[in-house]
């Protein structure tokens, strides 16, 4: 039978408890590319600036955007690897062993995301209705990669073959956590807009002051979110090894 929503919730929640001194590692990880995205950010970010960015910054901001991106997959898909062994009870990967593992896997994980957002999107284009459809087939391409190996065409066939014959389950086991975990961020996202927005009141916009003050408080938020980060990528982990354990088994009721 095919794991539920709570069990799914509280695994993920006891797995990042026995293992928060290796999974901080992947945490801090995920914050180098975090940070300087929000320091370009930042500087680029004010309107008059923006208005006057010629095509050859443009350009340079696209390649750094782009490398920030390969950057944070490539540490995803070593940390997505540690969540699976630990979660079979195997020894995790340190953050250098993992990105040693996964250098040959990153272009196939990027190439296998965007054939799936192709079709995703391609869903949406034609009718809304198959766009949800594709949106859960291929949900576990990266896992498919990042767990099995498989490439291009074979990690969407391979997602969509665990989600075959049970895509209602799937979608209320990927979305019920995704709702849980996403209510802690938000929850606690507001609570730093508030703080920013009585620090900043009697500010003028756009002064020193003012940018270092959201640039506090946006980093605030954003260590916030990363420390959520286990739990929101050992949610699916988790339900990507049990679907592969129950694939082929009867449809669950809902």
């Amino acid at each position: 039978m095919l794991i539920s929503v709570k069990d799914i919730i509280s695994k993920s929640i006891e797995l990042y408890k026995e293992n928060s001194k290796l999974f901080f590692q992947y945490i801090l990880a995920l914050f180098i590319p975090v940070f300087v995205s929000m320091l370009i950010g930042a500087f680029f970010g004010q309107e008059a600036q923006l208005n006057a960015l010629n095509g050859m910054i443009g350009i340079g901001l696209f390649i750094m955007f782009f490398l920030i991106y390969v950057i944070s997959i490539w540490i995803s898909l070593g940390f997505v690897r540690t969540i699976a062994l630990r979660y079979e009870g195997k020894p995790g990967l340190e953050v250098k062993e993992a990105l040693r593992w996964a250098a040959p896997l990153l272009w196939p994980a990027i190439f296998a995301s965007i054939l799936a957002g192709l079709a995703i999107l391609g869903g949406f284009i034609l009718l809304i209705i198959p766009g949800i459809i594709f949106s859960v087939w291929f949900s576990f391409v990266f896992y498919a990669v990042a767990l099995d190996d498989k490439r291009g065409k074979d990690a969407l066939k391979f997602s969509k073959y665990l989600v075959k014959g049970r895509w209602w389950s799937v979608l209320w086991r990927l979305i019920g956590p995704g709702i849980v975990f996403g209510l802690l961020f938000f929850i606690a996202d507001m609570i730093f807009e508030f703080l920013k927005g009585i620090l900043t009141s009697n500010m003028i916009d756009g002064t020193l002051p003012f940018i270092i003050t959201g640039i506090i408080i946006s980093l605030a938020s954003s260590i916030i979110g990363l420390l959520l980060t286990p739990l929101s990528t050992a949610a699916p982990t988790i339900l990507y090894s049990e679907l592969k354990k129950t694939v082929g088994q009867p449809p669950v009721q809902q």
